[in-house]
C-alpha cells in the first residue's frame, strides 16, 4: 500500500531565495572557513558525475574538496579540474580514517549499485557525518531503509527515487507532490528536495516550491550540480534547510541565465558553472 495520503495538503510558498551571502569574505580568510567536502561516487563508466558535484561545490564557495571514487575512476574524475582532490578508493575501509577532517559527505553521485557501491555507501553513513544523499546513495536507502541516518542531511530524489523510497508508484508520487514529500519528511527526518517541475523544498516545519528554472535542465547532471550547490552552500556555514532551498533557486536560475542566453535544447549541466558563481557573488544573472 502506498505510504502517501492524497487528502494531504501542505502549506507551499514560492522560493525566493535570494543569493545567501551578502557581505563580502573577510580580508583574512583562507580555505579552511569554508569546509571541506568529500564526494562519495564515481563508479566505473560514472566519473563524470562525482566530478560535476565537486566543481560545482568549488564554484559556489566551497573551499576544499575531494573526491573518493573507484579506482578506475581517478584519472577521469579529476582530468580538466587540478583544485579537485581526488582518490581511488579500493577498500572503503580504508575511508573511516579520511572522513575525520571532512565538513561533510556527498553520497551518491555515480556511485553504482554493486558491492563495492554499497560498502562506500555505508562506510560514509557509518561515519556520522553531516550529508547530501542522492542518486545511488537514494537508492541503497530505499534497500536498507532502517539504517540509521545522521542527524544532518538532505535528501534530493527525483521522482523516480521517490517513489523507491516510499514503496509506491512514480504516478503516485506526481499525483499529489506536496503528499510525497510530507511522507518522505515523516518517514526520513532531514530536509528533501523531491526535484521536477517546481522542486519542492521541505523538512519538518517548512514547506517551499521553488519558482526558478526551465525544461532546458531535462539533461544528465543536472542532479550532481544541484547536488554539489547544496553542498558548497552548507559548507560555507549555511544551515541544511537554507543550503537547500537557496541552493534549488540558484541552480535554476543559473539554467534559466543559459536558456535566455542560448535557449534551452543543448544545454549541458556544466553549463551552469560560470553563472552559479555570478548568483553566488551576488551578481544580477
Amino acid at each position: 500500500m502506498s505510504k502517501i495520503d492524497p487528502s494531504i495538503a501542505l502549506d507551499v510558498h514560492a522560493n525566493e531565495a535570494a543569493c545567501p551571502f551578502t557581505e563580502p569574505r573577510a580580508r583574512a580568510a583562507h580555505k579552511g572557513h569554508f569546509g571541506h567536502i568529500m564526494v562519495v561516487g564515481g563508479h566505473v563508466g560514472m566519473a563524470g558525475a562525482a566530478r560535476m558535484a565537486g566543481e560545482a561545490a568549488l564554484r559556489v564557495g566551497a573551499g576544499r574538496v575531494t573526491l573518493a571514487v573507484h579506482p578506475e575512476s581517478r584519472l577521469l574524475a579529476g582530468a580538466g579540474c587540478p583544485e579537485l582532490m581526488v582518490h581511488g578508493i579500493a577498500h572503503p575501509d580504508v575511508l573511516d580514517a579520511a572522513f575525520d577532517p571532512m565538513s561533510l559527505l556527498l553520497v551518491g553521485p555515480g556511485l553504482g549499485q554493486d558491492d563495492w557501491s554499497e560498502a562506500m555507501w555505508r562506510q560514509a553513513l557509518h561515519s556520522g557525518k553531516p550529508m547530501v544523499l542522492d542518486a545511488d546513495g537514494l537508492n541503497w536507502l530505499a534497500r536498507h531503509q532502517k539504517q540509521h541516518l545522521p542527524a544532518g542531511f538532505v535528501g534530493t530524489p527525483h521522482p523516480g527515487e521517490a517513489a523507491r523510497l516510499l514503496s509506491c508508484q512514480v504516478a503516485d508520487i506526481e499525483h499529489n507532490r506536496p503528499a510525497a514529500l510530507h511522507a518522505l519528511i515523516q518517514t526520513f527526518g532531514g530536509v528533501w528536495v523531491l526535484k521536477g517541475e517546481r522542486t519542492l523544498i521541505g523538512d519538518g516545519s517548512q514547506h517551499l516550491m521553488n519558482t526558478t528554472g526551465n525544461p532546458g535542465m531535462a539533461t544528465a547532471g543536472m542532479g550532481d550540480v544541484l547536488t554539489g550547490v547544496i553542498g558548497g552552500l552548507w559548507a560555507q556555514g549555511l544551515s541544511p534547510w537554507d543550503a537547500a532551498r537557496c541552493g534549488v533557486f540558484g541552480h535554476g536560475r543559473a539554467a534559466d541565465a543559459v536558456a535566455a542566453e542560448l535557449g534551452e535544447r543543448g544545454m549541458l549541466a556544466t553549463d551552469l558553472l560560470p553563472w552559479l558563481r555570478r548568483w553566488v557573488n551576488g551578481k544580477t544573472t
